[in-house]
């Protein structure tokens, strides 16, 4: 009875046959480590699109790569998703060090010498920031400063408010669409004109 296993009393070759017939759920866990990522296979799944995250698709990967289930994430930038060599695992954007480069280039090219960068401390966050801040001084263009905040922030207050003595040309933030949203909105409410510019995270209905 496979409801009844507790561990994989099986080659794991049989995962992808057991999906396509049953309702199973898969924990992968490490050694003496209780927890794990649960991930629930209906009958007949044959594919997932997804996820919204590199964090998200990292954890997941391994799980879909078992089961023999194919997964293509549209929005998850980190390299590591599709170099650790699972069979079937893909995502359909450029990585996160493509679009730092590209986006560093357009700083270079638009705003002028004086950048302010801020990133939201996520591994997409992070990753993006440390690609940007390279092209950028690589260029010779200026970061003026770099400041951090979290992807759980609503209030900029105090940030704009060390932004705004720098007086930087540009502001570029690394994060997802709803922080930025809120940091545009608030720059321009404290009088800040300088120009904005966020990566794909932020590219969506509503943060427009």
């Amino acid at each position: 009875d496979i409801l009844s296993h507790r561990t994989l009393g099986f080659r794991g070759e049989a995962l992808p046959s057991i999906a396509s017939v049953a309702r199973m759920t898969l924990t992968p866990r490490r050694a003496a480590d209780d927890s794990g990522e649960s991930l629930s296979v209906e009958a007949g799944v044959k594919g997932v699109v997804g996820h919204l995250n590199s964090s998200a698709s990292l954890s997941a990967a391994r799980v879909y790569a078992q089961a023999g289930i194919p997964m293509i994430s549209p929005s998850s930038t980190s390299p590591v998703l599709t170099r650790q060599g699972l069979p079937q695992i893909f995502r359909s954007l450029a990585g996160v060090a493509l679009q730092a480069q590209a986006l560093g280039m357009f700083v270079r090219a638009h705003f002028g010498r004086r950048i302010a960068l801020i990133d939201d401390h996520t591994g997409y966050g992070e990753g993006l920031a440390n690609g940007i801040e390279q092209t950028i001084k690589a260029g010779g263009s200026k970061l003026i400063t770099r400041e951090f905040t979290s992807s759980q922030t609503t209030d900029f207050s105090a940030l704009l408010g060390r932004l705004k003595h720098f007086g930087p040309d540009g502001v570029i933030y690394a994060g997802a669409e709803i922080q930025g949203s809120l940091l545009l909105r608030q720059m321009r409410q404290m009088g800040m004109n300088a120009y904005f510019l966020t990566g794909d995270g932020g590219c969506t209905e509503e943060f427009i």
